[in-house]
């Protein structure tokens, strides 16, 4: 994102809106440019910023009224959650992935013979282990789409954490082959991908009327989730939904 010119800025007074948004966007410019260059990465060189430290704190002392004092302050909150569950989401993608390597390794090695029941027991609570991370998963995913949406910051879909897609297809591929090969449909249970849909993310965008809503881990949980109807990818050679 190129850096702004502070002096067009300043020519009208910020709402705290308009200040809040320019925060964020601030901030996740500086991590994608650490992202993109080695040299900021290794602290060598400076972040890049759509506006300097000085410039951000001149328009902050601008800031006008009691009402666009607290917007800003909920949007510094917005921040400080979408730092916290990006770190959250990251960490879902790794005990994900590392729950997929030890499922497809433990899977491949009983082609020839069949898991014990103890082992069963164990693979199955594994199963069942990963399908509720990968679903806290994509809630955080919901979440930050639903934040973008709001308040119209799109940069915030640039700190999306990718889910490891083709370890789940490798997983359910091995599951599937397995119960085939063992004719037991259902010795092992198949993980699932299940997405908050389109169609919740849009019904609880209309029931957000607080900007203070958009950082409360529990309201938006309850709303994202509240009768949802999960829509479940489990893989195959189309993708098949339950």
């Amino acid at each position: 994102m190129r850096k702004l010119n502070f002096n067009n800025i300043v020519k009208d007074k910020l709402t705290g809106h308009e200040l809040g948004k320019l925060l964020i966007k601030d901030c996740i410019t500086g991590i994608i440019s650490a992202y993109n260059d080695k040299d900021i990465m290794a602290g060598t060189k400076p972040e890049e910023h759509i506006l300097d430290t000085f410039e951000i704190n001149n328009l902050i002392d601008g800031l006008t009224g009691t009402y666009n004092i607290q917007i800003y302050k909920d949007y510094r909150e917005i921040w400080k959650f979408l730092s916290d569950i990006s770190v959250m989401q990251m960490i879902y993608a790794y005990v994900i992935e590392i729950a997929f390597w030890k499922l497809t390794s433990a899977i491949s090695h009983h082609d020839t013979c069949p898991l014990e029941d103890d082992e069963i027991d164990g693979m199955i609570k594994a199963i069942n282990e990963t399908n509720e991370n990968i679903k806290k998963f994509f809630l955080l995913e919901a979440i930050k789409e639903l934040i973008a949406r709001y308040t119209q910051v799109y940069e915030i879909l640039q700190t999306m954490t990718a889910f490891p897609e083709d370890l789940f297809l490798y997983a359910n591929m091995l599951i599937d082959k397995y119960n085939v090969l063992y004719k037991q449909a259902d010795i092992l249970p198949i993980v699932k991908m299940c997405p908050i849909t389109e169609e919740k993310i849009q019904e609880v965008l209309g029931k957000i009327n607080e900007v203070s809503t958009l950082y409360n881990m529990k309201k938006l949980e309850d709303l994202l989730l509240s009768e949802n109807k999960e829509t479940c990818i489990v893989g195959g050679k189309e993708d098949e939904e339950y």
